[in-house]
């Protein structure tokens, strides 16, 4: 039997929206020639989870301050490493399913918590769930452990809260397509929170590190 071949890793880790450094070497064409179209709220700078009340002014704000932007996947990372929220499902109008147009970006939460357990599955690791995605060929394109996730690299998995955002070569237009691809995420991460792939959601930045993955698994 052949030995078991793991994926290569190549990642560049940004912290306060400072670019911390590369590991690895991309092989061929990598994520840099990405063009991303998402909306991010960079009107305040969060350390921490934002409030209900903050939570309402971000939802406000990400609709009213103009139409989705280009970011580079490294401009995408340094945002969301400020602590700045993105919306990968971009809505005209209001911030609802029923108003989604079109998204290039999606985003699993995987909390560890009582709620997942309460379904039959065991803690996942963070270095697992990145591990999975390579393994599979699923298009990862950043990670992160959010601002509840417990800070101690040493700590039990069931402490580890984390994000993993997913990307698409060109936006879909098509929400069943959207939908679709939300579903195939949640099939490959049954562990991951049910709700985080609904086509409106919000995501927060953090106050750790986050890693752009150089990916060729983004088609």
């Amino acid at each position: 039997m052949s030995p078991k071949v793991e994926p290569p890793l190549c990642y560049t880790t940004y912290q306060k929206g400072r670019l911390i450094g590369t590991t690895g070497r991309p092989q061929g064409d990598d994520t840099r020639s990405l063009r991303l179209l998402v909306r991010v709220d960079s009107a305040e700078v969060f350390e921490s989870k934002p409030t209900k009340r903050q939570a309402a002014a971000i939802s406000r704000r990400i609709m009213e301050n103009g139409a989705a932007r280009a970011v580079t996947p490294e401009g995408l990372a340094q945002a969301l490493s400020w602590g700045y929220s993105i919306m990968g499902g971009l809505c005209v109008g209001r911030r609802s399913p029923d108003h989604w147009k079109q998204q290039q970006v999606w985003c699993i939460d995987v909390d560890n918590d009582p709620a997942m357990t309460s379904r039959g599955w065991t803690p996942l690791a963070y270095t697992e769930a990145v591990i999975r995605a390579l393994r599979r060929g699923l298009p990862l394109l950043v990670s992160y452990e959010t601002f509840s996730s417990d800070p101690d690299p040493l700590a039990p998995p069931e402490r580890e809260r984390y994000r993993l955002l997913f990307a698409r070569a060109r936006p879909t237009r098509d929400p069943a397509e959207g939908e679709r691809f939300g579903a195939a995420l949640l099939a490959a991460y049954p562990e991951a929170d049910r709700s985080t792939t609904q086509l409106n959601r919000i995501f927060y930045g953090t106050d750790k590190e986050v890693l752009l993955w150089h990916s060729t698994n983004i088609r």
